[in-house]
């Protein structure tokens, strides 16, 4: 699986990791040190400036702003657009708002809240995905020195903070399956991910836990409405769903269930539409 997946390694640069992970290289067990809340931790940020990492990061920052702007600002807010910059459709008129900024002040002349959204960039920073700009030279260095000096660090000031990637150790934040191929997908291609999911599968048969994984996976709660569920989950539930309930007729596009419906005209499987097809009620 080398050529999809990019397997954990703490003596390797992962291209396909946020910057964020590369640093903290594990799972935050507080929320205080989860990624989204890493540029407004001020034990993080004063960690980052001991490692003389803080500038380098605004740097960058600021220029995966102006870079992502330039190329998105007069395009569809359409997801296929935004896969290689790291910020989401519903985040463009926020740094649409800072690009503006950057261009008549440095970045360390904008205010805090400000400047605390070009850190977060940053650290969001994935470069085997948003290749619209490429890692500074030497950049990787610095980041696993300054790996190396996290662990120890946070290991001696907050021991309960990380788990760390280690092959030893069960990842618990992290799906079943990323715990078995214990890596990063390299390609969001859903053909190849597939072939993965079907090698894991086979492992797991070979091993005979097939039958305890998916009895753990049928208690999974799915959160209100389904939100702790991804748009292609929710729809193969419903694909599973208006199988188990053998209707007549079954219409369906290349993707995702319309409808389904017995000859009486009764809609035996419950639907509504998204923005990626259809999906039960949950």
């Amino acid at each position: 699986m080398s050529e999809s997946v990019e397997f954990f390694d703490k003596e390797k640069y992962q291209y396909y990791s946020t910057l964020a992970e590369n640093l903290t290289f594990g799972s935050a067990n507080q929320a205080v040190f989860r990624e989204p809340n890493l540029s407004k931790n001020e034990y993080f940020l004063v960690f980052l400036k001991e490692v003389n990492l803080f500038q380098p990061l605004m740097a960058l920052g600021t220029r995966l702003c102006r870079q992502a702007i330039e190329i998105l600002r007069n395009l569809p807010p359409t997801e296929i657009f935004f896969e290689q910059s790291p910020f989401e459709t519903d985040e463009l008129e926020k740094y649409k708002s800072l690009y503006e900024q950057l261009n008549k002040l440095e970045w360390s002349q904008l205010n805090p809240d400000d400047q605390k959204r070009i850190l977060e960039l940053a650290l969001r920073f994935v470069p085997g995905r948003h290749k619209m700009i490429a890692l500074p030279d030497g950049f990787r260095r610095d980041i696993l020195k300054a790996r190396t000096r996290f662990r120890e660090k946070i290991a001696a000031d907050f021991p309960d903070a990380y788990s760390f990637y280690r092959k030893s150790d069960y990842l618990i934040s992290h799906s079943i399956m990323n715990n078995l191929f214990f890596g990063k997908f390299k390609t969001s291609n859903p053909q190849i991910q597939h072939a993965i999911n079907e090698q894991v599968v086979q492992l797991l048969i070979e091993e005979d836990l097939l039958e305890t994984i998916l009895k753990i996976g049928m208690q999974f709660q799915v959160g209100s409405k389904g939100d702790r569920l991804s748009g292609g989950q929710r729809q193969k539930i419903a694909i599973g769903r208006a199988f188990l309930k053998k209707p007549k007729i079954l219409i369906m596009d290349e993707d995702s269930i319309l409808a389904g419906f017995s000859l009486e005209g009764e809609n035996d499987v419950d639907c509504r539409r998204s923005s990626s097809g259809y999906y039960p009620r949950l």
